[in-house]
């Protein structure tokens, strides 16, 4: 079994089993397993060990906005559990809610992450658009959290889809932070139903379109973060700098 770090497997084993027993609002579990934070690092314990021939291991890849293992605990050629870096940032959804969190550095540090995934081609970064699996903070960027599950097999399109899962993520988590918890038959019939303010104005357009295009599976974060900010200027002569200035004429734009 690998001892590097000195991870008592067996104790953080019983803290899993303790959590899963009696602890149902546990924050740090997700669908693979059970984490634990140990001062810088996340240790992260699989429901399950994984076999060996079947586990691609990411921790030959290196990122600083990317939470790849730093290494693993194995046994008998099986992976119990990963250590990863702690990452102190919020979850996105939440970044939203933060008063004066800029526009501008959103598409800025958007820009900046998706440099970073462009330079691993040949992963596939399976559950990218669960944004419960993207950090924010406007001084450090996007950090990506959650690679148990990655794949280092190389497609024609892996980049490609890599790209659209990260826009849905983030396009879901500013259209729950805008809209609300919405359908999308609600979310459709706001589309086509309100907005007549806008409707008309080229800018307006092109804002509704973007948001029609979610509901086909094509999402473009950064499009939609500037057709918004058009459309206010264009339609209300206001210019807005942050999210929570967004969120302030979704019932104005509706209602005008």
């Amino acid at each position: 079994m690998s001892t590097r770090g000195q991870v008592n497997l067996n104790y953080y084993q019983q803290k899993m089993k303790e959590i899963e027993e009696y602890d149902l609002d546990y924050d740090l579990r997700g669908r693979t397993g059970v984490c634990f934070q140990r001062g810088k690092e996340i240790i992260k314990l699989y429901y399950r060990p994984i076999i060996e021939e079947i586990k691609c291991d990411m921790s030959k890849y290196h990122s600083s906005n990317i939470g790849f293992p730093k290494y693993y605990i194995k046994k008998e050629s099986k992976y119990y559990a990963e250590i990863m870096d702690y990452y102190p940032y919020k979850m996105i959804f939440y970044a939203f809610d933060e008063k004066n969190n800029k526009i501008d550095l959103l598409i800025k540090n958007y820009k900046l992450i998706y440099e970073e995934i462009c330079k691993f081609p040949n992963i596939y970064m399976k559950d990218l658009d669960f944004f419960g699996n993207i950090l924010y903070d406007e001084q450090k960027g996007f950090h990506l959290i959650d690679t148990t599950d990655w794949i280092d097999e190389e497609w024609s399109c892996t980049e490609t889809i890599n790209a659209r899962m990260i826009n849905k993520a983030l396009f879901n988590a500013i259209k729950l932070y805008l809209y609300g918890d919405i359908d999308d038959m609600e979310f459709s019939h706001d589309i086509s139903s309100l907005y007549n303010g806008i409707r008309t104005t080229n800018r307006g357009k092109e804002l509704l379109e973007v948001l029609q295009g979610t509901l086909n599976n094509t999402y473009d974060f950064i499009a939609f973060l500037n057709a918004y900010k058009e459309v206010i200027k264009e339609s209300y002569n206001n210019s807005i700098e942050t999210t929570e200035e967004m969120k302030k004429y979704i019932k104005i734009m509706k209602n005008s």
